[in-house]
């Protein structure tokens, strides 16, 4: 296995929310790491959930379950929580870039709502 080919790097940056270089991506999504939904991923748009603010770094969580969700007499299923991820409710609008504001609000309307406007 050469250099190149072993996702430790990527994964050690990934888990502790440093933004990934394109090749770190594609490492950890060929390795399986990182999983393609419907789409083909695009590391452009990967890197448009990755959010930095003085209290946290990391990649914004697309399937985390709103905070505020009722769930009496809904099941709990135990999440494998990998690295940073970050809460929706825990994003600032405001540190955000303009790129990242009209690509979440297009992209993912319902998770950028979730976002905090202060």
């Amino acid at each position: 296995m050469t250099e190149k080919e072993n996702p430790k790097e990527a994964l050690e940056k990934f888990i502790h929310g440093l933004s990934l270089t394109r090749e770190d991506f594609h490492t950890l999504l060929t390795r399986g790491i990182l999983v393609e939904n419907n789409e083909p991923a695009s590391y452009e748009a990967f890197m448009m959930l990755h959010y930095e603010d003085a209290d946290v770094m990391g990649y914004i969580d697309l399937l985390a379950p709103p905070r505020c969700e009722n769930t009496s007499g809904v099941r709990r299923v135990v999440r494998l929580r990998l690295g940073n991820e970050i809460c929706p409710e825990d994003v600032r609008v405001s540190k955000l870039t303009s790129r990242q504001r009209e690509f979440l609000q297009a992209e993912y309307p319902d998770i950028f709502k979730r976002f905090r406007n202060e």
